[in-house]
């Protein structure tokens, strides 16, 4: 049989759907630990009580580019998403991952609104509505079943392993200053990795039962392909579309946790190098949305979103979309933002190929769910993709003028510390 070539869009799929309430609220960590072993979803905001944990795929249903998201499997739950750099080749760890990729799920359970629901999926080949609603019963039956009791054993021996020196570090840093003072770069994100192995496979539920206790305003996100799964705690959505009302915001300047806010809430906002760097992020995104949007509402001042962990500048933006433009649009327009790429955009992608020495993956890309006229894009960072014993950590900082390689270096490794105490259990 003959591939489809890439981001090609299948014949649409005639898919039936059954849905149907629970009767008590479920954790949607409890659900997915009932289906261990199948392909995985997982993306949850305590804060706002929403959650979607889906297991398994509708064979035919897998597109490789968003904007075939709209032209196939028309109405249904679509969960996946990509890498920062969808022209470039996996490498590294992410081979093996791919470049993206858009599926229906088989089952999922959804939270909103206070509501829990179940919804399965079948193609007309398969049995249609009949054999949506055969698996939603024997979903049900599963759920009535005592969960299984997972091993959870203490973390024994463990290794740190740097991918990449300070030394590289310090010269990548320093050639982007070079590259700002001269005018070919206004700002670059550059990010570093680090592994941790250990004497024993990484559990990714527990990781991110971690990461919901202790990030409870972040969105925490899992998504598996094969034996690999990235899992993170982001505090930044690209893009949130319900009922044509389009929310995002703008996310860039970093400092430590304050313990009392106030007067080291008021420096923060003060520190000209971190507006500097801010506003870059706002006015590109204010750009990128004008041609997409008929109403655009930015806020005038950024304001502080405080994490347990850090501190970042925060400019909310909410709009209206034009006619015929869905959220696949505004991902494609808006991606990847000068939060975690930079500016030029394309000079900027061009020198983190050039000056990372990991391959991001799909740190700083996409991961979400798209449903016909609504859904949800976060940009997975304060992540780690899992592979067996291995995890591997990517951060990155923003470099603009004024910026100092040490002070970037240690921005790295504080964001590194969400993912470090989820796995080791600090």
């Amino acid at each position: 049989m003959t591939a489809m070539p890439a981001g090609a869009v299948r014949a649409p799929c005639r898919l039936s759907v059954a849905e149907g309430a629970i009767g008590e609220a479920m954790d949607p960590l409890a659900f997915l630990e009932r289906h261990a072993g199948e392909r995985m979803f997982y993306l949850e905001r305590r804060s706002d009580s929403v959650a979607i944990a889906a297991v398994g795929e509708v064979p035919g249903t897998q597109v490789d580019d968003v904007r075939s998201v709209g032209a196939s499997a028309v109405g249904a739950l679509r969960v996946g998403g990509f890498a920062f750099d969808r022209s470039r080749r996996p490498s590294g760890p992410w081979a093996g991952f791919p470049t993206a990729t858009w599926v229906v799920p088989r089952v999922a359970l959804l939270v909103r609104d206070g509501r829990c629901r179940l919804r399965a999926a079948a193609t007309d080949l398969e049995g249609g509505r009949r054999r949506a609603e055969a698996i939603l019963d024997e979903v049900r039956t599963r759920m009535e079943r005592p969960a299984p009791v997972a091993a959870h054993p203490s973390l024994g021996v463990y290794r740190v392993e740097a991918l990449g020196s300070v030394e590289h570090w310090r010269a990548a840093v320093e050639a982007t200053l070079a590259d700002i003072e001269v005018g070919r770069l206004s700002k670059l994100v550059l990010a570093r990795a680090v592994r941790i192995v250990a004497d024993a496979p990484w559990q990714r539920l527990r990781v991110a039962s971690r990461l919901r206790a202790a990030q409870p305003g972040a969105t925490v996100f899992a998504i598996s392909c094969g034996a690999k799964t990235l899992v993170g705690a982001t505090p930044e959505r690209l893009a949130t579309l319900h009922d044509g009302c389009l929310t995002t915001a703008a996310v860039a300047g970093t400092a430590p946790p304050a313990p009392s806010g106030g007067a080291e809430d008021r420096c923060f906002l003060a520190d000209a190098k971190e507006r500097r760097e801010h506003a870059v992020v706002v006015e590109e995104m204010r750009r990128s949305l004008t041609s997409l949007t008929t109403r655009l509402a930015v806020a005038a001042e950024p304001a502080v979103l405080s994490t347990p962990a850090l501190r970042h500048l925060h400019t909310p933006m909410s709009a209206r979309l034009g006619p015929d433009v869905g959220l696949a649009d505004v991902c494609l327009e808006l991606h990847p933002t000068p939060a975690v790429c930079g500016l030029p955009r394309e000079a900027a992608k061009a020198s983190v190929r050039e000056r990372e020495q990991t391959d991001r993956g799909w740190y700083a890309g996409g991961v979400g769910w798209l449903e016909e006229g609504r859904g949800e894009v976060v940009v997975p960072l304060r992540a780690a993709l899992l592979d067996g014993a291995t995890a591997t950590l990517f951060a990155g900082a923003g470099i603009v003028e004024g910026s100092q390689w040490q002070a970037e270096l240690e921005e790295t490794r504080l964001k590194m510390r969400v993912m470090q105490a989820a796995l080791l259990e600090v």
